[in-house]
């Protein structure tokens, strides 16, 4: 009863705490690496430490990260990434009915390193209004040296009008996000190929002059500011001294956030793990375990991991020594199903290492419950049916499996091995520590494919 009780009062406290720091998180506004909205969170996260009484900071250096921060301390090391940075875009509409208008705009991702920057004067061409991009919207019209005006939910379109002789592209902002999703943002800039091509987004609210005026063809000005500069990515640590052991799990997330239009970087749905981070620290402050546990908080994590994998290249001597191993973790709205995974994406790994996982996680012997079973017989959250069999959780394990894999096999027992649809297609902030050979897994949320993630209505 004493420990049903305990889990009651953990569960319900942690779940209103990730709440109210995933509010506090997004009322901080756009969190790209180098922007004053991450600033902000960074400053929340460190106040937050301070409340527990982690009150004391101090400059890391990249050449000691090895040994642990000290006691009751925040610990933030300056890494310096190159981020984007849109420097104030915006298009004119020098025609407009009742004087010239000025919209406000929002440059989009580079093109690999091709920032797609307009001259200082703009980018003067009259608008053609192009629609979803289907066949029966594009039919019949001339887009050479005009700026394409497209719904943002028109995929890769913008390309045909590229290689039609288009200067730009405007992508309009449908009502309620209508047409916004990751797949949607995804297909607006070329990750690998530096071609330069304008373009920008503009929010719903701001889209109908630039609807109308396109529909009229009349001209514009375009000015895409984007540019590529060196940022600041800090990372925080701060240590939970352990009641039987110096030896340390690393306790992972990132607090950046990323959309194609870098300005508009809410990352509303990542919000939830810096929340969960800051949860997971008060609690286990408050109730330390028998391993030290030294949590970290990565920016940069979206300029394709940068800060993370030099943290991974600063500690690797304390790798399966000091510290035993390291967990990414990361939840979203969207589901309620979790996952803990060796997910690398494509890196080799030892599967053999995560057995003593195995053990602790599922009943693998009868004799020993599992932690998953022992929280079932514990909880008093009502069961749901998830279809064979009705549980309080749905908890999987290891890697989606594919036909003649058994990777799996050395995280779960086969029936909760991951569907192919519980793959995760996303890195965590541990990702890197995999490749040091040590454990590394993921604690994330599952079956969701985070619609709104990259996009500007996150």
């Amino acid at each position: 009863a004493a420990t049903r009780a305990r889990l009651k009062h953990a569960s319900e406290r942690a779940h209103g705490e990730t709440l109210r720091h995933a509010q506090a998180v997004a009322a901080c506004g756009p969190r790209f690496t180098g922007s004053d909205g991450l600033d902000k969170v960074l400053l929340y996260v460190q106040s937050e430490l301070a409340r527990m009484g982690w009150d004391h900071t101090e400059a890391g250096k990249e050449d000691a990260l090895a040994e642990p921060p000290p006691e009751k301390t925040v610990r933030r090391t300056e890494f310096h990434v190159l981020a984007p940075r849109d420097a104030g875009s915006r298009i004119e509409l020098p025609a407009a009915p009742g004087g010239a208008t000025a919209v406000a705009a929002h440059a989009l991702m580079p093109n690999a390193v091709q920032t797609c920057a307009t001259p200082p004067n703009g980018l003067d061409a009259p608008l053609v209004y192009l629609g979803l991009g289907r066949d029966e919207d594009l039919d019949g019209l001339d887009v050479a040296g005009k700026l394409a005006v497209f719904e943002f939910a028109s995929g890769e379109r913008w390309l045909w009008a590229f290689e039609h002789g288009a200067k730009g592209a405007v992508f309009l902002g449908g009502a309620a996000g209508e047409g916004e999703t990751v797949r949607q943002a995804d297909a607006k800039y070329l990750a690998l190929l530096p071609v330069h091509f304008p373009r920008v987004y503009v929010r719903a609210a701001e889209a109908a002059p630039l609807r109308e005026a396109a529909r009229a063809s009349r001209r514009a000005v375009l000015h895409d500011r984007m540019t590529l500069a060196e940022a600041r990515a800090p990372v925080l640590e701060a240590r939970i001294q352990g009641r039987a052991t110096a030896r340390e799990m690393l306790v992972m997330c990132h607090a950046d956030a990323r959309a194609v239009a870098p300005a508009l970087s809410y990352g509303g749905q990542e919000a939830f793990a810096i929340g969960e981070w800051l949860a997971l620290f008060e609690h286990f402050a408050a109730h330390p375990p028998a391993f030290s546990l030294r949590f970290v908080l990565f920016t940069g994590h979206w300029q394709q991991q940068a800060a993370e994998r030099a943290y991974a290249w600063a500690v690797k001597e304390a790798a399966g020594g000091q510290i035993a191993l390291s967990v990414g973790v990361a939840l979203d709205p969207e589901t309620d199903a979790l996952i803990l995974t060796d997910e690398t994406i494509a890196d080799a790994v030892r599967p053999a290492q995560y057995w003593c996982l195995k053990k602790l996680l599922f009943t693998v012997d009868r004799r020993e419950p599992g932690w998953i079973d022992q929280l079932e017989e514990l909880s008093e959250r009502p069961a749901a049916d998830r279809g064979d069999t009705p549980s309080k959780y749905a908890f999987y394990s290891g890697r989606p499996t594919l036909p003649g894999s058994n990777w799996s096999l050395w995280l779960a027992p086969v029936d909760q091995w991951p569907p192919l649809s519980h793959s995760i297609g996303f890195p965590t902030a541990n990702q890197m520590m995999a490749q040091l050979g040590t454990i590394s897994i993921a604690l994330v949320t599952c079956g969701g494919y985070r619609q709104k993630h990259f996009t500007c209505d996150d």
